[in-house]
């Protein structure tokens, strides 16, 4: 098992990976002044983001990032972890790549066929 400053560490890193992207949609997708958010604690920019829906994800999949506010509290208070929660910030890290993803793969330019409307 991992030593607890390294989970600790790995933890923090994917929490920082994790808030940073949030943080970072909710500025790109809500017009309002930038320090409003830039300030806002993780749990309120959590809900920013559900209450906007800016993710294409599940209800339990905002129910995992929810999850995360405790582990968060913990690694911020050097409170030992357990892998499950390492594990459980992972599931957190892959979804909030995954679901950036599949936004922009939604949003490319419809493409129309260039040779509509002409017969031989």
């Amino acid at each position: 098992m991992k030593d607890k400053k390294n989970m600790l560490l790995e933890a923090y890193s994917l929490l920082y990976d994790i808030e940073t992207n949030l943080k970072n949609l909710l500025l790109k997708k809500i017009n309002r002044q930038q320090h409003l958010y830039v300030n806002d604690t993780y749990a309120n920019i959590l809900t920013h983001i559900e209450t906007y829906q800016l993710l294409p994800i599940t209800l339990n999949d905002y129910k995992l990032l929810r999850q995360t506010i405790t582990i968060r509290n913990k690694v911020c208070h050097m409170k030992p972890l357990q892998q499950s929660e390492i594990s459980l910030l992972e599931k957190a890290h892959r979804l909030i790549q995954t679901s950036n993803q599949r936004k922009k793969t939604y949003r490319q330019p419809y493409k129309p066929f260039t040779t509509f409307g002409k017969y031989s």
